[in-house]
């Protein structure tokens, strides 16, 4: 039984055709390779006068292949019907179907030949070791396998030997191979070695192709099917409109800044100061840049930031201790700046708190002596309760009946499946939400072994799945020197920058968790997962949700994290 390409029949080939594949697969032995359908297209350099060139390009399409490892190539043409019919006169062929209609047809002698010295032509730009197009015999054969006799003379161009009607059929395999020797005649063939068959067939014949979407392609589709699910949010601030005070609270990407950026461009439309304020400096950072165009009235800080500039202003003394420092800037700052308030006029409309989790009580009641009007200020807090990693909690009256945020609009469904196992929480995402790449997990036994896997996953993901460095960011629990990346100012030439907000073409970003929180990345690698951080809940929840689509993280060997619960 021979070797056919494709394995099965094509029913929608000619009828002649159909009955051809199942004789020459039954009644040629395995020494044959028979190929039915055969496309092709060769590009050709036609001379002009001029030195110049026209590239013409020639497709074609064989009815039947056979390549033979001893005798070569044979290109058959099929021509089905009734009877078929050469009138010299006018140089024109004819086939009677089985209705009595008489159709013009092609020279099939002529095809067979075209396609035989075309297809060598395209073979002939092959290379591969042990095979020689230039040695191979080949030729062409016509089967007119609804005919039993033929009657007349042929034309010039036309040879009984390579005809072929259905009374041929019973001895097909024989019958070929008198053709293929006839074609060989003084020809200096070896014939085909079985290794190099396969690869002269894989290559050229029947190869493999694959088209391969670079996940940064993926990426850019992906993004903006998030953005349009964070724009739906927005039917959200309509739903608050008409309360001058808010809590709203919601999981890791259910669009929390998003809408407090809204929330302030509209209150600022509608003719009012706005502030809006975050504990993150590089979060504020971020915000800026995000309404920079924005021509209203609105104050983006971060709150410490904002207590600085009210104290300075108000000529009180400010000068941080060299210790206990965090006592300094969450109890006496706030004191400080309720006195600067005494002498300070500039007071806002509305207020607007994101990742309100960050602030504490004594905080709050600063915030509110920044409105105009403690009755009728508009005050909006955004908050996730279980980003509340500093253990602050940024309790107001309103957070009491908080309006709930449900769909996470940030991350891939993938990247929401793990943040949900690791807070016990069932997080839902957007219907046809993207479903994204599944999180990676790399193991290392030291921190020298997870730099080179380091290095080796942002070759892939920079030189091979074209995603732009700018778009990665490597988070850690610990600061830089405390890290795999220690001893290290590039990677793969990208130096590493530790600013969280901005990176250069050639640069890498690299943060601490905690400084990233409240931002995002379209690819998040979070490095150093030890045993002194691998239990921890809600900094393993920030770290997660970071990732937009793409999350890996390294965990140290034998350490047992919240993500294997």
């Amino acid at each position: 039984m021979s070797k056919m390409f494709p394995t099965y029949k094509n029913y929608e080939s000619p009828i002649s055709e159909l009955g051809l594949f199942e004789t020459f697969q039954n009644k040629l032995d395995d020494n044959f390779y028979v190929f039915h359908s055969v496309k092709y297209l060769l590009n050709e350099d036609k001379k002009k006068k001029t030195a110049d060139k026209i590239q013409r390009i020639k497709e074609g399409e064989i009815d039947f292949l056979i390549l033979h490892p001893k005798y070569g190539l044979l290109v058959i043409e099929v021509k089905g019907g009734r009877e078929i019919n050469y009138n010299g006169e006018e140089n024109q062929w004819y086939s009677l179907d089985y209705k009595g209609n008489n159709h013009q047809i092609k020279d099939p002698y002529f095809q067979g030949s075209r396609q035989s010295h075309e297809i060598m032509k395209y073979l002939k730009h092959t290379s591969i070791p042990g095979f020689d197009p230039f040695k191979m015999p080949f030729g062409h054969a016509v089967i007119f396998p609804g005919i039993s006799s033929l009657l007349g003379y042929f034309p010039p161009h036309v040879e009984k030997w390579f005809t072929l009607t259905s009374n041929d059929l019973d001895d097909i395999e024989n019958k070929i191979i008198t053709i293929m020797k006839r074609w060989g005649q003084g020809k200096n063939f070896d014939g085909i070695k079985s290794k190099v068959m396969k690869q002269l067939i894989s290559q050229t014949l029947i190869p493999k192709f694959k088209l391969i979407y670079s996940v940064g392609e993926h990426i850019r589709d992906q993004d903006k099917i998030i953005w349009e699910m964070t724009q739906q949010q927005f039917n959200f601030i309509n739903f608050i409109e008409n309360h001058n005070r808010a809590c709203i609270q919601g999981f890791a990407g259910t669009g929390k800044t998003v809408l407090a950026q809204e929330k302030a461009r509209r209150a600022a439309q509608h003719g009012k100061k706005v502030l809006l304020l975050c504990f993150n400096k590089y979060l504020k950072n971020f915000l800026v840049k995000s309404l920079s165009e924005f021509d209203g009235d609105i104050t983006v800080n971060n709150f410490h930031s904002l207590c600085w500039h009210y104290i300075k202003e108000s000529g009180q003394e400010f000068n941080p201790p060299s210790d206990n420092l965090q006592h300094f800037w969450n109890e006496e700052v706030p004191l400080m700046m309720i006195q600067a308030l005494e002498n300070i006029t500039e007071r806002f409309d509305t207020i607007i708190i994101d990742e309100a989790q960050d602030f504490s009580d004594n905080w709050m009641i600063v915030i509110e002596e920044l409105l105009f009007s403690k009755e009728n200020g508009e005050l909006y807090i955004f908050s996730d309760p279980q980003q509340d990693i500093f253990h602050r909690s940024g309790h107001s009256d309103i957070i009491k009946s908080p309006f709930k945020l449900y769909e996470n609009c940030r991350n891939t469904q993938e990247i929401t499946k793990l943040i949900s196992k690791i807070i016990q929480k069932n997080i839902s995402n957007p219907v046809n939400h993207p479903t994204g790449a599944p999180v990676i997990f790399k193991s290392f036994k030291n921190k020298q072994e997870e730099l080179i896997q380091l290095e080796s996953l942002l070759n892939t993901l920079i030189n091979t799945e074209k995603i732009p460095a700018t778009e990665i960011v490597m988070l850690s629990y610990y600061q830089q020197n405390n890290t795999c990346l220690a001893d290290t100012e590039t990677i793969n030439n990208y130096k590493i920058t530790d600013s969280p907000n901005n990176a250069h073409k050639k640069q890498l970003r690299f943060s601490t968790v905690s400084s990233f929180k409240g931002l995002e990345a379209n690819v998040v690698i979070l490095i150093d997962v030890d045993e002194f951080v691998a239990d921890k809940i809600m900094k393993n929840y920030v770290a997660s949700s970071r990732a937009r689509h793409l999350l890996y993280i390294f965990k140290k060997i034998g350490v047992t994290t919240v993500y294997d619960h």
